[in-house]
């Protein structure tokens, strides 16, 4: 299976989409419950 992530995934220095902008957002509003009270790293 040949998957191109390159539309929507961030790389340093580069402009990025306000779809890319809303998807690392909802990466950390999810994984936040896991976290709360927690040390993360």
């Amino acid at each position: 299976m040949d998957n191109d992530y390159i539309s929507v995934t961030e790389i340093a220095g580069e402009e990025i989409t306000q779809e890319q902008v809303d998807r690392l957002c909802n990466r950390y509003y999810w994984v936040r419950q896991y976290c709360t009270g927690k040390d993360m790293l």
